[in-house]
């Protein structure tokens, strides 16, 4: 079953790819040093980190694990 973050990274062209992925790295290994990271507000420990015109949407849970829960390219409806 292919997911929706997967067809989103399909749908990059190579160098957009390329700059999301070693993004999602860095933030699953919570690397986060030259990243622009922001928590969201209304949300409880959901983060945002912006790639270029992509956003990626991220929650850290209390035992330390990353899952990422979106990846976007910025418009109106991102953050909703």
């Amino acid at each position: 079953m292919v997911t929706r973050i997967q067809k989103v990274l399909k749908r990059m062209s190579r160098r957009d790819f390329l700059d999301v992925q070693e993004t999602i790295e860095q933030v699953l290994s919570w690397d986060l040093e030259g990243l622009d990271v922001k928590k969201l507000q209304g949300k409880t420990e959901e983060y945002r980190v912006r790639r270029g015109s992509y956003r990626i949407i991220f929650t850290r849970r209390s035992d330390g694990e990353v899952k990422i829960l979106e990846v976007e390219r910025r418009d109106e409806s991102t953050y909703t």
